[in-house]
């Protein structure tokens, strides 16, 4: 039998307690790091982080509608691609719709300019 003493414990140190009335400062100045670091992560990254942002946002909407087509018995590849190539004809025939009147809107800008 082991008769020798069981070794002490030793507690790690407690914290030095922040002055009173210091935590809400010294909270509020790291949100306001945390705050700033995200906006510099996200302006550096917008290359990456927009088409990420919009590929969520089309497949949010676009969801329900391939749903539809595979209750239809269409497979999920092919009622994917179907609704991309649909919603990919549609922007292209309102950007072939709006283009007309915008250019004759870009015309009249100078002569309105020069009115004003």
């Amino acid at each position: 039998m082991n008769d020798s003493p069981a070794p002490p414990v030793i507690s790690a140190p407690s914290p030095v307690p922040a002055p009173p009335g210091r935590e809400g400062v010294a909270r509020g100045a790291l949100v306001i790091i945390a705050t700033l670091a995200v906006i510099a992560a996200l302006s550096m990254g917008r290359d990456i982080f927009i088409p990420i942002a919009l590929a969520l946002v089309f497949a949010t909407v676009l969801r329900p509608v391939v749903r539809r087509l595979e209750r239809w018995h269409i497979p999920s590849t092919a009622a994917a691609a179907l609704v991309v190539l649909v919603t990919l004809a549609l922007l292209a025939g309102v950007g072939m719709a709006v283009v007309r009147p915008v250019q004759g809107m870009a015309a009249q800008v100078p002569k309105s300019l020069s009115v004003a």
